[in-house]
């Protein structure tokens, strides 16, 4: 009988601790999981601080930052390739205002209307919307200066056959590694030789360095016996650099000086 009832002690002793063991187990499965969500939510806000900072921090970053913020803009520079020879395989531009997918070749956006702009022909004054054709240096609405537009070339995939940017690094279509192309080196300084004694001198100077002759001559004006009185049509000149313009610009398109 004593046997009996140790045997009964011990099991219902075995019992509790086993059921202490549950209780302990689930207790810390719990807890361990507000832990984990806690972590998640200080990782989010870890990420959303580095956004934050990289957003307001583009050009003025501290040097530690420097590695990091010259890669993420390198992978932004991909990315945007990347979306662009996605659009040149699909034979279509981005609607500046709707945002909608359009044909290169229409002229009007099919999902708003607008007209559609020919990326390749036109660009558009970042200060205050105005078209105008590509090789301008200035805004001819509102005089600012346009951002320097440089010339794409595209070299062709030696696979398939397709084009691709020249900075793209593989084929968008079958995805073989394109080769780089070399850069030519860069002139820093264009050359011209002064009218009087020959020197070669740098484009922009005013003076020969060695005899002093003034290299920007102002055009002679025309003999009495040249002038055609009544001439119908006499072109519009840039008092300032010379540049011939239309009638209609308020804006020099060379030099930007307010017409």
């Amino acid at each position: 009988m004593a046997f009996l009832n140790s045997f009964g002690r011990k099991t219902a002793d075995a019992t509790a601790k086993l059921s202490q063991q549950a209780k302990i187990l689930s207790e810390t499965t719990r807890l361990q999981s507000l832990i984990a969500e806690e972590n998640q939510k200080i990782e989010k806000m870890y990420t959303g601080i580095g956004k934050l900072y990289a957003a307001h921090h583009r050009t003025d970053y501290e040097e530690i930052f420097a590695d990091m913020m010259t890669s993420i803009a390198q992978s932004e520079d991909s990315i945007a390739g990347y979306k662009k020879q996605i659009l040149e395989a699909k034979g279509v531009i981005i609607c500046e205002k709707c945002g909608a997918e359009v044909s290169k070749d229409a002229a009007f956006c099919s999902s708003c209307g607008a007209p559609v702009l020919d990326p390749t022909k036109y660009v558009k004054c970042a200060h205050c919307g105005a078209v105008m054709e590509k090789g301008m240096k200035f805004c001819t609405a509102c005089g600012k200066p346009l951002p320097e537009q440089k010339t794409e070339t595209k070299h062709t995939c030696p696979k398939c056959g397709a084009e691709a940017p020249k900075d793209a690094a593989f084929c968008c279509i079958c995805g073989t590694a394109l080769p780089k192309e070399e850069k030519a080196e860069e002139t820093i300084s264009r050359q011209k030789t002064c009218p009087k004694c020959g020197t070669e001198v740098a484009e922009g100077q005013l003076f020969c360095t060695k005899c002093g002759e003034p290299l920007t001559v102002a055009p002679e004006p025309l003999a009495a016996e040249t002038i055609v009185v009544g001439n119908p049509y006499r072109p519009r000149i840039c008092p300032d650099c010379g540049a011939e313009l239309s009638d209609d610009v308020l804006f020099c398109t060379e030099c930007g000086r307010r017409l």
